[in-house]
């Protein structure tokens, strides 16, 4: 399995790791466009959050499976911080998922398992861009993946095993994602 510290050292260029990477986002009327200038904007808000998250969670249960750890891209702050608008609607439903969690240590703060990857991604895809906060890494329990809501708004889908990487970015493709293959795939 790839650990979270390899893997944030990796995605900051601090280490070196043979693993390939796809960055996913979902807006149709967006996607020639972004393929055409090889890469995704600063800003990459998935659109019809139900209708992409259903179908991504489809393809990475398929593919991947569904019991995910999940953490912050940095574990010492909250998954609610004090500067999130509590009356934002986004908010309130983030604070009910939450709610639901048994923190380990101190509410809000640390790792947390799901096996329901649909019923995350309805709440937390655009997380990191619409508050502009920490990334969220979810780390499979059952195959060699890690998946980074990043706070551009795409979702970046990492592995060793080129070939696994490959048939996801394929399948998602196919089903109108945007996928933009990381730099380590020299020979695609």
């Amino acid at each position: 399995m790839i650990s979270s510290k390899t893997y944030i050292n990796w995605i900051r260029d601090l280490t070196e790791a043979n693993l390939y990477m796809i960055a996913v986002g979902y807006n149709p009327d967006e996607k020639k466009r972004i393929l055409k200038q090889g890469g995704f904007d600063i800003d990459n808000p998935i659109i019809d959050i139900p209708f992409f998250s259903e179908y991504f969670s489809r393809i990475v249960e398929k593919y991947i499976g569904n019991s995910f750890k999940v953490r912050l891209i940095d574990t010492k702050y909250s998954f609610l911080p004090d500067f999130f608008p509590r009356s934002n609607s986004d908010v309130i439903l983030m604070k009910k998922y939450l709610d639901k969690i048994s923190w380990q240590k101190k509410k809000y703060f640390g790792e947390f398992t799901i096996d329901n990857l649909q019923g995350f991604l309805t709440v937390f895809i655009n997380y990191s861009l619409n508050h502009n906060y920490q990334d969220i890494l979810l780390t499979s329990f059952e195959k060699d993946v890690v998946i980074q809501i990043s706070h551009h708004g795409d979702i970046w889908i990492t592995s060793a095993s080129k070939d696994l990487i490959k048939q996801i970015g394929n399948k998602l493709d196919k089903e109108g994602a945007t996928v933009i293959y990381g730099n380590s795939w020299k020979t695609v």
